[in-house]
């Protein structure tokens, strides 16, 4: 008689992995946000998995990364904390000019759905078409296209738990944050989606246009 075989278990999705890159320096600068946010998910009702990375080094980048793909078959929702510009971001000390391609092959293997970018430019038009080619089921990006301010910080910290706690967007809860952002201290936090709405195009725009009369200057 032929014999059954064993069922394979299948590795669990991870909902939230929280990168930190370059935590040491962010510390240093009082910009390191981890801790804050995964205290705030702690909080929250639903169950989650979550992941804190505290990159000090490429290894453990590479450590980690590797530990999580033994654990886990993907991520739903990344969120990364770095210094970073609309061509490059810092990963590592030994990292600190990865173009954005060679940061989105990091996170391909894991496929995640939604992805926040807590750094500056992160939102910009290169980036984030890079992110999209590069991550096929990436559906959503949450980034600013100019430089980050405190402000911005903040309410991005509120933004994480209201993604995780509903399993649909709702657009204009989103576009109405974003109004109130804008009037009450002018940052801009985008909603990125594959398909580019004239709404983002407008300020990604004025992000690039920012550069350009700073580098001019």
């Amino acid at each position: 008689m032929p014999t059954k075989k064993a069922k394979v278990s299948r590795l669990p999705l991870l909902s939230l992995l929280i990168l930190e890159c370059d935590t040491d320096k962010l510390a240093s600068q009082r910009l390191s946000v981890a801790s804050d946010l995964n205290s705030i998910v702690g909080i929250l009702p639903k169950r989650l998995s979550v992941e804190v990375a505290l990159i000090r080094s490429k290894d453990d980048l590479t450590n980690r990364f590797a530990e999580y793909a033994q654990r886990y078959r993907g991520i739903k929702l990344v969120v990364v904390i770095a210094h970073s510009n609309a061509t490059v971001v810092s990963l590592a000390p030994e990292l600190s000019n990865t173009p954005w391609i060679g940061f989105a092959q990091w996170l391909k293997p894991f496929s995640p759905e939604k992805l926040v970018c807590i750094a500056c430019k992160a939102g910009q038009y290169p980036p984030s078409r890079t992110l999209f080619d590069e991550i096929p089921k990436l559906k959503e990006i949450y980034a600013s296209p100019v430089e980050l301010w405190i402000h911005q910080v903040e309410t991005m910290k509120l933004l994480i738990p209201y993604l995780l706690m509903t399993s649909r967007v709702d657009s204009d809860l989103i576009r109405l944050g974003q109004w109130i952002g804008l009037a009450a201290n002018g940052g801009m936090i985008l909603y990125i989606r594959r398909r580019q709405t004239q709404w983002n195009q407008f300020f990604q725009f004025i992000g690039a246009l920012r550069d350009l009369s700073a580098a001019a200057r």
